[in-house]
């Protein structure tokens, strides 16, 4: 389903820690121009599905779901700039861009 390296890890539980909030999880998605997202949330859907790493709680929506596959979350640092990167080896097949960290609106933002 997908993969979380070790250092996005750590960098998603550093940003949940430091939230006044404490049931926030990761939400990957995909954007409507067909690109990768994710963000901290509170809210859930029953159609969501889900799965715990480590001590990480991850959520997606039933439309993001079926184009999992080989997907992988990563923390990037390079050149002096950091952030988060979600990698989906077949995207390039599918037609889709990687993507960023983005807002579920509604929950802490952006991680």
């Amino acid at each position: 389903m997908i993969e979380i390296s070790d250092m996005a890890y750590d960098q998603i539980m550093n940003t949940i820690n430091g939230q006044d909030k404490k049931d926030l999880f990761l939400r990957v998605y995909i954007t409507s121009d067909m690109a990768w997202g994710m963000a901290l949330d509170n809210r859930k859907s029953d159609d969501d599905s889900g799965f715990k790493h480590k001590e990480l709680y991850v959520r997606i929506d039933r439309i993001t779901m079926p184009y999992l596959s080989n997907c992988r979350v990563d923390f990037i640092e390079q050149n002096g700039s950091t952030g988060f990167q979600v990698i989906n080896d077949t995207d390039m097949q599918a037609g889709m861009g990687g993507g960023g960290c983005g807002s579920c609106s509604g929950g802490a933002g952006c991680c």
